[in-house]
Parts: structure tokens; C-alpha cells; sequence
């Protein structure tokens, strides 16, 4: 089980002991989406979400940038919800966090190595 721990936080507040995780596959056309792993987690609800995210992106060996959270409600986070508690997300124990994993285009300029004037 991973225990996340709030970050130079006073008040820890509530212990959540039961947090499921699924990391789903990607749907292909000749079958659904599937539950690839699935986790169960501990975490206070004084732990960020960015350090929620970066613990379970470790987990599955991601960067937190790949990866979707979708939270009971079909929320989906999004990146301006990072500096949240989890408190305010409204989650309970015993909830499922459905994971994806996501591709993003990231356009890179290509450059010159050997400067031709020199």
C-alpha cells in the first residue's frame, strides 16, 4: 500500500485507508477498455493533488504529465487543480480514481548541432 503524507502541512487531517486506484488499457477496436492494475492507497486529506498525482505517476512509471485522473462524478483533474486538497475534491474512503494513460503532442523544434559558419 502507498501512504501518502501531506507536504509541510500543520493539520493532517483525515486518514482515507482505502483509496482504489485503476489504471485502465487503452480501448482498442477489437476490445473495450480494461482495468490494467489496480492499487490501493492511503492518504490524508491535507495531500495535494499534484502530490497525489506525482505518487501514483511513480507507481505506474509515468511522468504525471501522461496521466488522466478521473474521480467519482467522471471529474476529470485538471492541471489547475493541482494546489487543491483532496479534502476539496470531495472525496470519501472506498472511492475508485480511474487512471488513463494519455499521449500529448509535444512539438519540439529541431535545431542545428555544428554552428556552419565555424
Amino acid at each position: 500500500m502507498l501512504d501518502i503524507r501531506p507536504h509541510r502541512s500543520i493539520l493532517k487531517g483525515e486518514l482515507f485507508d482505502r483509496i482504489i486506484i485503476r489504471f485502465m488499457s487503452k480501448p482498442h477496436s477489437w476490445a473495450d477498455e480494461r482495468v490494467e492494475r489496480a492499487f490501493i492507497v492511503k492518504l490524508y486529506t491535507s495531500c495535494t493533488v499534484w502530490q497525489f498525482k506525482s505518487e501514483v505517476a511513480k507507481l505506474l512509471g509515468l511522468a504525471p504529465k501522461y496521466i488522466e485522473f478521473e474521480f467519482p462524478g467522471k471529474k476529470i483533474i485538471e492541471e489547475k487543480q493541482h494546489g487543491f486538497d483532496m479534502q476539496e475534491l470531495g472525496l470519501k474512503n472506498n472511492d475508485i480514481i480511474t487512471t488513463r494513460k494519455v499521449t500529448i503532442d509535444e512539438f519540439i523544434p529541431e535545431a542545428a548541432l555544428v554552428d556552419p559558419e565555424t
